[in-house]
């Protein structure tokens, strides 16, 4: 055994033996009833993720096009404002011309 895996099994709290060491590596590694929670939570947060993006996006979607509803009404407000001051110009020239 090298020095540089002596160091290594010591770093790991294992002892000299490479059989030990690599028995305890794989109790530590190994997917436990104390893993459990952890891998849960940790496949939970992607599907809270997703849901949340979406429940964004749907947000944003719904501003968007309240947003543009005004504006599309305030457009078409304004053109008929437009079509009615030009009328009321047209009658009021017609009723000055008579009256002269």
């Amino acid at each position: 055994m090298s020095i540089a895996q002596d160091t290594r099994n010591e770093a790991q709290g294992c002892p000299a033996q490479p059989a030990d060491c690599r028995a305890q590596s794989e109790i530590s590694t190994s997917p436990l009833a104390a893993d459990a929670p952890r891998n849960a939570l940790h496949s939970y947060i992607p599907d809270v993720r997703a849901i949340l993006k979406r429940s964004l996006s749907l947000l944003v979607l719904s501003i968007s096009i309240i947003a543009l509803w005004g504006s599309i009404s305030s457009a078409i407000d304004s053109h008929r404002a437009a079509q009615i001051a030009e009328w009321t110009s047209q009658k009021d020239f017609r009723e000055f011309c008579e009256e002269v």
